[in-house]
Formats: C-alpha cells, structure tokens, sequence
C-alpha cells in the first residue's frame, strides 16, 4: 500500500470500537452452532460425519473475515473509484439472474445465479455496490451551500433504476432494504425532512397495495 493508505489503515484500526468486531463473531459462531446441531444427521447421513455442514460454515466464515480485512484495508479514495464500476456489475448480474434459463428459480422467485456448484445471490451484491456508491456520491459536493433537494431526488432516482430489476424477480425484501440504506445514508449526512415526508407516502402506498392483494 502507498504511504497514505497505510497512515489510514493504521488510523483506522487504533480508532476502531472493540464490540463492532466481537458482536458479529459472537452471533456468527452462534449461528454455526445451532446449523451443526441441527444439520447433524443430515450430514452424517451424506458425509458420514456429523460436522461437515458446520465446519463448511467456518469456512465461509473464515473466507468473510479476509474479505472484511481486505476491505478495511482500502482507502476511501480508492472505493470512491471502483464504486460505479461496483455498481455496475452488479446491477448486471441481478439483470441476468431474472433472465429464464440464466437465474434460478427457489420458491417462485427468480433470485440466483449458479457457476461452478456455488450459488450467488446477485441482490446482496447490489445493496453493498449501492451504499458504496451512493456514499460517493454524497461526499463529491463538500461545499457549504448544498442543494438538499436536488441531491434527494438524485438519491432517490439512483435507488429506483437500482430497484427495477429486483421487481420483476420478484425481490421486495431487498428493495426495503435498498431504499431503507439509501435514506439512511441521505439522513445521516442531509437530516430527516424529505425521507420523513417521502416515508410516509411509501409506507401509505406500499399499505394500499397489501390491502389490494388481500
């Protein structure tokens, strides 16, 4: 890493709050218990070992710790330049995984992409590409006079063509979580008057249609 990157990654692991990293270990090692108590016999029944399901899981866990420390490593500098390129694969691969014959069908919706015996959900790479870059794209205008109003509807704009493909899988858990973080991001930098306002019209909306199907 150049001298800079590595004066932030040092920065950032002195500053960094100790229960961020040992609460999610916590639960995920919790979690990897309950799957190999309750996968036990099926594993053994396929493996003739009661633990493969759950030592697979610590592998998972494992390759996601590298990924996070990978991740931490890199500049914000250098996610402010990937992130459209991010986003872009991304909304591709959720495209592709709608198409029949291309994405998996689990359950009536069509969700997956299958390669190489491994099953990815192109959705939860969508929600992470999307806060990348839409935190870029809040911090390029650092000037003291911003137009709140006019960098709402860019966010909401943005978080509509990111949602479109997630519709017609249909997907609506990820796009209440893309819409949730996108606000969450806008709030935090922007404050609460347009996401209040503009919540209580979806929440409304998205009411009238449950009515509707029910």
């Amino acid at each position: 890493m150049r001298k800079k990157d590595t004066e932030e990654f040092s920065r950032k692991i002195t500053n960094i709050d100790p229960l961020l990293w040992l609460i999610p270990l916590m639960l995920s090692g919790l979690g990897i218990l309950m799957i190999t108590s309750t996968t036990s016999p099926l594993s053994f029944e396929l493996t003739g070992t009661p633990f493969a399901i759950g030592l697979r899981q610590l592998l998972w866990l494992a390759i996601s710790i590298v990924s996070m420390l990978v991740a931490y490593s890199l500049s914000s500098s250098s996610w402010k330049k990937i992130s459209g390129l991010m986003w872009c694969i991304a909304f591709v691969l959720v495209v592709a995984s709608a198409i029949p014959g291309v994405g998996t069908s689990v359950g009536g919706a069509r969700r997956w992409l299958r390669f190489a015996g491994l099953s990815l959900q192109p959705a939860e790479l969508l929600v992470f590409a999307v806060a990348i870059h839409l935190s870029s794209m809040m911090t390029r205008d650092d000037s003291v006079r911003v137009d709140k109003e006019r960098i709402f509807l860019k966010t909401l704009l943005f978080l509509s063509v990111s949602a479109v493909p997630l519709f017609f899988q249909p997907d609506l858990g990820s796009i209440i979580l893309l819409f949730s973080l996108g606000m969450g991001i806008y709030v935090e930098r922007f404050g609460w008057k347009y996401p209040l306002f503009t919540g209580f019209i979806g929440i409304f909306l998205l009411g009238m249609l449950v009515i509707q199907k029910t």
